[in-house]
């Protein structure tokens, strides 16, 4: 479906008597990233997003996790959505992270996978991704910080295919609001809401630590670990991250 200003989701109707899920993706995707499993969870209403510039979504990329999250109000409009849980993978974590400190009241619940507000993200990166003859050497630090590095050649270049389907520019965009998105005082904005953690053991952008700390201070909130992956464990490990998704919902 598309909104009056171009921003395009998908709308899996389900029980329309509880909260409805809204999915965020990451850096250079878009709503077909998620597993099956959880763009399509019995009885619930899911909303997956692409972010502008992404997918099927009009408009360009944002340098800011801010100005991804002002947008999310032209598709929870479009949808008639005004209380939701919502669960962001990556830069998506962010979003959902700033979305539900300015607007606590519309947030049911939050999930966040390989999410953190102080990820590590290497300066070069940026540098990089800015020059024109570096492609390469982009690329290989891109794999070596998102992907597992047990995964054979082939099996990265298929998964880059889901994760990163934005043209370059959108690409720069998202890894600089990935990068500088930063939130010191977190704890005391974020609602008291059911939380969902998911954090991979081989991250190298977004640590355990980092990723365990947005627990602190929760009332209700769930932990997973996955092992054997790294920060693309959206596409690394999909039936283990909608096992546990849909567990954590299930409870809620």
């Amino acid at each position: 479906m598309q909104t009056a200003e171009g921003y395009y989701y998908t709308d899996m109707t389900g029980g329309m008597n509880r909260d409805p899920i809204v999915l965020i993706h990451g850096i250079g995707g878009n709503h077909l990233v998620w597993p099956a499993a959880m763009r399509r969870a019995d009885g619930r209403r899911v909303l997956a997003v692409d972010l502008p510039g992404h997918g099927r979504s009009e408009g360009c990329a944002f340098r800011s996790v801010e100005s991804y999250s002002s947008s999310l109000n032209a598709v929870l409009k479009s949808a008639g959505v005004f209380r939701a849980i919502f669960v962001g993978y990556s830069l998506g974590g962010q979003i959902a992270l700033q979305y539900s400190l300015e607007h606590p009241d519309q947030c049911a619940g939050l999930g966040l996978i390989a999410a953190s507000a102080e990820p590590a993200v290497p300066s070069i990166l940026t540098d990089l991704l800015n020059d024109p003859l570096a492609g390469a050497e982009v690329n290989r630090m891109i794999r070596t910080l998102v992907f597992w590095p047990e995964l054979l050649p082939s099996q990265m270049f298929d998964l880059e295919k889901l994760l990163f389907t934005a043209r370059k520019g959108t690409l720069v965009c998202d890894w600089q609001a990935f990068k500088t998105y930063s939130q010191p005082h977190l704890q005391e904005g974020l609602p008291q809401v059911p939380l969902w953690v998911c954090a991979a053991s081989g991250d190298r952008l977004v640590s355990q630590f980092k990723a365990r700390h947005l627990m602190a201070r929760r009332k209700h909130a769930r932990w997973d670990l996955l092992n054997d992956c790294a920060h693309a464990l959206l596409v690394e490990r999909p039936r283990e991250l909608s096992n546990a998704f849909l567990s954590w919902l299930a409870g809620i």
